[in-house]
């Protein structure tokens, strides 16, 4: 079960019923959240047209941020394929410990079962009003 951590101001977390794996579980957390553009990142994917789904507008960039290096690859094709670009949507390698954000950057980020980030760096990266699914 997934849980939705809000802003960095309310620090209490709320039980959801979510499973970021699918394009349409993707959407389906887009719209739960209420995110209504901003970057958005998807940290711990291997399904690069899951994190095209972050970007159903311009409004939204969106970056994945892949912890198998070797599957990187992959997800940067997966991308191209379902959004037809790469730039608004992109992905990179992410080795574990800090996320490669300044404070306050991040409006939703999505954490794939399995992957490992504290409650202080998911903290410091959301913007005020940011959510966190983990």
């Amino acid at each position: 079960m997934k849980k939705l951590i809000v802003s960095p101001m309310f620090l209490f977390l709320t039980a959801l019923s979510f499973g970021a794996s699918s394009p349409k579980d993707i959407a389906q957390a887009l719209e739960q959240s209420g995110v209504k553009g901003g970057f958005v990142v998807h940290l711990g994917t291997t399904d690069g047209s899951a994190t095209a789904a972050l970007r159903p507008s311009d409004s939204y960039q969106a970056q994945a941020l892949v912890t198998d290096a070797s599957k990187l690859d992959a997800v940067r094709k997966e991308i191209r394929k379902e959004a037809g670009t790469y730039g608004p949507i992109a992905a990179d390698s992410w080795k574990g410990g800090q996320l490669p954000y300044i404070d306050n950057m991040v409006n939703l980020l999505l954490i794939e079962e399995g992957t490992e980030v504290g409650q202080k760096e998911i903290h410091r990266v959301l913007t005020p009003l940011g959510k966190a699914y983990q």
